[in-house]
């Protein structure tokens, strides 16, 4: 399984975007990802990785500068890829804090998003 990842934590390469990425190889190697592969837009992503349609998931945040665009051709264009919407971020207590961990989850049902990327997939 091939994951990609497009969120604008990625633009520039700070704590926050290192601690995400760290969260998301670690989670994702640990159920048998082969490639992670992470970019804050879809132009950029395509530039770096080559097209989406080597790729199994599709993990977009909500905030990605081109979303419009991707959630509305990125079916059209790649019909077997499968996109979920994320959040991050959230913690137990509900404040914003990178010290106490990271989880991710997808926006439209609340599932934990490592887990849910995985349903139907043999």
């Amino acid at each position: 399984m091939r994951v990609a990842v497009i969120d604008h934590a990625f633009l520039e390469p700070n704590g926050h975007a290192l601690l995400l990425e760290h969260f998301l190889f670690s989670k994702f190697k640990e159920r048998g990802v082969e490639d992670i592969c992470c970019s804050h837009e879809l132009r950029d992503f395509e530039r770096r990785y080559g097209s989406l349609r080597s790729f199994d998931v599709l993990l977009l945040h909500p905030e990605v500068e081109d979303r419009g665009k991707v959630i509305k051709e990125i079916p059209q264009l790649y019909p077997d890829l499968r996109v979920i919407l994320y959040t991050r971020g959230l913690i137990e207590t509900g404040s914003y804090t990178l010290i106490r961990g990271l989880r991710i989850y997808d926006c439209d049902n609340g599932k934990e998003i490592v887990d849910y990327a995985f349903e139907g997939k043999s």
